[in-house]
């Protein structure tokens, strides 16, 4: 026999950007329900940094510390970078500070799981780990029945579930994108010394690696490579992994250990459309892109701020059930989502062409952008979510 619970709002996805609307929501006075199929890792008695590391920007730490969230992360934990340069390798370089918006630092690096926990931690409302194994809208609420036997129901239905998001699949909404014939190796390292708060990325004839500067002495080495690439690394001994790495990063980084790796495909999708009679996607669940710039989850966050905004603005919780209401809302996020992905897009494509025409084109913009302040500081506002997209 299935038990029933009816709530205004239920949040499918207990994930960094999930947790942080539910948070929002119950700040507004609304009954809500969080719901996740597992629960995460805690970050007790782990001195290592998890191998899920975010970039967490400066608009999105503002919205984070506006829930309480923020102030729960320990400082010790994370770290905040006031430098970004990307640069490619023997050609040219453009270089980002927090100096320059007068600013004292341009974003954050925390482990996902250590996050998502904090913000878990600051919704006082009904947390649950279970697995839905359907979703029907009748009698003008969603429900939701679980493996545990019970049956959720409520008027809007926010899916924060992911990429492969079990609730974007039940509602029939389409996709478009590709898979990149590439895989990100994550790698953590420790340093002989504190790792500093300058992160950059270069590019070179194979693609693209990068260094991540995390707690204490530990950093994050980010490798984007041919799937085959990538799988012969990971047939390597340790020692055999770590001669690799510091051919790449050559005299870039100084003497390391390895502490732990692994790898994952790169895929763009985005959703044709983000709404339907009351369910909302957000996060990776409405769209991912290529991470060359750690943007992925602060677009979630920027869904989560929008999304906020536009349930505070709705007069009764039956007019979020209308798709009409709902036009601003994706025409907004649409804009956003579909500039950054292009963005990334364009670099990846142009920094994998080798002709040496492209050479000479990508390294005289990234040249030109370095001298020209206002066109950098106003690339370096919109990454930070300084600028609000109308």
């Amino acid at each position: 026999m299935s038990l029933e619970r009816d709530f205004d709002i239920i949040i499918v996805g207990a994930g960094m950007v999930g947790a942080s609307v539910a948070s929002a929501l119950q700040s507004l006075s609304f009954n809500c329900l969080l719901l996740d199929k597992q629960q995460p890792q805690r970050m007790k008695d782990r001195l290592e940094p998890q191998l899920r590391i975010s970039s967490i920007s400066k608009g999105s730490i503002d919205w984070l510390q506006s829930l309480g969230i923020w102030q729960k992360l320990n400082i010790n934990r994370i770290r905040y970078y006031n430098q970004l340069s990307v640069a490619e390798k023997g050609g040219s370089n453009c270089t980002f500070d927090a100096q320059s918006l007068a600013l004292q630092t341009l974003g954050c690096f925390v482990e996902n799981n250590y996050l998502q926990t904090c913000a878990q931690d600051t919704f006082a409302g009904q947390l649950s780990f279970e697995q839905i194994t359907s979703v029907q809208f009748y009698r003008d609420k969603w429900q939701l029945y679980t493996l545990d036997g019970h049956c959720y129901s409520s008027k809007l239905l926010i899916a924060a579930d992911g990429a492969n998001s079990q609730i974007r699949k039940a509602l029939g909404l389409a996709t478009y994108g590709w898979q990149y014939p590439q895989h990100c190796l994550s790698v953590n390292i420790k340093l002989q010394q504190d790792s500093g708060h300058h992160t950059w990325q270069k590019f070179d004839e194979a693609g693209a690696y990068a260094f991540l500067p995390l707690f204490a002495q530990y950093a994050s080495l980010i490798l984007y490579r041919p799937v085959n690439v990538i799988n012969d690394f990971k047939n390597k001994t340790n020692k055999q992994q770590k001669a690799l790495l510091a051919g790449i990063y050559g005299g870039d980084i100084a003497d390391f250990e390895i502490v732990e790796s692994a790898s994952f495909p790169l895929k763009k999708m985005t959703a044709h459309t983000t709404s339907k009679k009351g369910a909302i996607l957000i996060g990776d669940a409405a769209h991912t892109i290529h991470p060359l710039a750690g943007q992925g989850v602060n677009l979630g966050f920027r869904d989560a701020i929008q999304l906020v905004s536009q349930i505070k603005n709705a007069h009764s919780l039956d007019d979020l059930q209308h798709d009409t209401y709902w036009h601003a809302y994706n025409r907004k996020r649409a804009l956003d989502v579909i500039s950054m992905s292009g963005l990334m897009d364009l670099i990846y494509f142009a920094y994998q062409s080798q002709p040496p025409i492209i050479k000479l084109l990508r390294n005289t913009g990234v040249g030109m952008l370095n001298i020209t302040p206002p066109l950098k500081n106003f690339i370096l506002k919109n990454a930070l979510g300084e600028i609000q997209i109308d």
